[in-house]
């Protein structure tokens, strides 16, 4: 039996409601091609909406966890091409190149980002160390109706680079542990300073792929700095989570850091195509730390049911009643442009805006009431206000943030359902709403927010009733872009 033909028999098999046992079971010595089929079935269900073929890919466990998304892969594919063609050999021109470029994909796993180079018309060619892999590559390929040579062997050792031959760009996207406390560089194969050396003979164009949370002090140590002449930082945004960060090599730089915005195969429009709905440049800002986040959110909240909101920003004001708060990607406070940011949503808004805070998926922005009088439910705007806004909300009250407060003030404003937007323990986060939404029966649809100077919520150890920061505001939702 070959594996199209036992794919083809699981999913018959199991849209009839019989398991993995049962197939076992009724083919005796195929034990192995039904594993197989059965973890190629239960992948392609976790690529949907990531991929527009999703099911008729091939992947493994671990190859569609890393698997770029393909709206992703075609924006990085696009973005070299485009930076490519605005230099030429010798640096800065104004001249588009006038022959072709050729990309090596290093590390191609099930071959996602070289999907996104066939569909942009890139020329590339891919290495991946696991021979199957190499295979669904492959095949993924060929799903696709492209033609891309996959090789099989270690990406640096001279055998493989003499193979690859000439090329202008080096895109590695390495392997990593499934999860880590802090994010680091040294246990990703292939080591990405060792890949750098091992090209730097045929190119001094390269694009890495690391995880988005990966620190600035991290990514300089393992040899790849920031700065005005060093590598750009170019944080991916897909359908309003930070999906992607890409390292340009200063041949490839457009600046120090930028944040692009996709909307991703199930995001606002569906697009598949990875054309950005927008894209901010800037140098980067001094002045705080993504990763402050965690060591505060240690101090304030630790393994409590109930935990802390926003990081506040060092002198944030105070959001007060009538406000609107703008939500937007923590992609950057990680990018370290928020002033940039800031300064856009001022000539959006045109009144003056203030970052009060950010959690580790989310930034928001306090601003004055442009919209006062206006019901969620009458609100259509005829355009996006900002590709970069994912929600705005009305500040409807503020106080203390204990949940007597937060239950008499929503049932006053005629609430009956409450999202925090809190930090909450695992495993806790129906219980809090339970306890927030005991006894009301409005109509309206509050979300509770957290924010604050203070570094440590109040109350004693182990007090109930506490939900984080210095405040906690209830507010209503007038726009939402996810």
């Amino acid at each position: 039996m070959n594996l199209d033909r036992a794919i083809a028999l699981v999913e018959k098999e199991m849209a009839r409601g019989r398991g993995k046992r049962w197939l076992l079971e009724r083919f005796p010595g195929q034990e192995e091609i039904i594993e197989e089929a059965v973890e190629i079935i239960r992948c392609r269900k976790k690529a949907r909406g990531r991929f527009s073929k999703w099911d008729r890919m091939f992947f493994d466990t671990e190859g569609v966890r890393y698997a770029t998304p393909e709206d992703v892969a075609r924006y990085v594919a696009r973005s070299i091409r485009e930076r490519m063609e605005k230099k030429d050999d010798g640096g800065p021109s104004g001249r588009r190149k006038k022959r072709g470029f050729r990309v090596a994909d290093v590390a191609c796993g099930v071959g996602g980002q070289l999907i996104g180079f066939g569909l942009e018309e890139v020329s590339a060619v891919g290495v991946e160390l696991c021979e199957k892999r190499a295979l669904y590559a492959r095949k993924n390929l060929r799903v696709y109706g492209l033609n891309t040579r996959v090789l099989v062997g270690d990406s640096l050792s001279p055998k493989t680079v003499l193979k690859i031959g000439k090329v202008d760009v080096v895109f590695c996207d390495p392997a990593r542990p499934s999860s880590e406390k802090k994010r680091l560089l040294n246990p990703m194969a292939p080591d990405l300073g060792e890949v750098a050396d091992r090209y730097s003979l045929t190119t001094d164009r390269f694009v890495f792929q690391i995880p988005p949370h990966t620190s600035h002090v991290e990514i300089t140590r393992a040899g790849f700095p920031g700065g005005k002449n060093g590598w750009e930082r170019e944080y991916v945004v897909r359908n309003g989570e930070v999906s992607r960060l890409n390292l340009y090599s200063p041949p490839l730089r457009v600046d120090e850091a930028s944040v692009v915005f996709l909307e991703g195969g199930r995001g606002r429009g569906g697009r598949w195509d990875g054309r950005p709905l927008g894209r901010l440049y800037g140098d980067m800002e001094e002045g705080y730390s993504y990763h402050d986040i965690f060591e505060w959110e240690e101090k304030s909240g630790g393994e409590r049911a109930f935990s802390s909101g926003a990081m506040p920003f060092p002198g944030a004001k105070d959001v007060v009643e009538g406000d609107l708060l703008v939500e937007t990607s923590v992609a950057f406070v990680l990018a370290r442009l928020v002033n940039r940011l800031r300064e856009h949503l001022e000539d959006v808004f045109g009144t003056e805006v203030r970052p009060v805070g950010w959690t580790k998926r989310r930034l928001f922005f306090s601003a004055g009431d442009l919209f006062s009088g206006v019901s969620p439910e009458s609100f259509v705007p005829g355009e996006v206000l900002s590709p970069f806004i994912l929600g705005i909300y009305r500040v409807l009250s503020v106080g203390p943030p204990v949940l007597d407060w937060v239950r008499s003030e929503a049932k006053k404003l005629g609430g009956g359902k409450i999202t925090p937007r809190v930090r909450v323990s695992p495993g806790k986060y129906w219980e809090m709403r339970k306890e927030m939404e005991g006894g009301l029966v409005g109509a309206r649809h509050l979300y509770l927010f957290c924010f604050g100077k203070k570094r440590q919520i109040k109350g004693d150890e182990g007090e109930r009733g506490e939900v984080g920061g210095e405040v906690a505001v209830l507010a209503e939702r007038i726009q939402s872009m996810l």
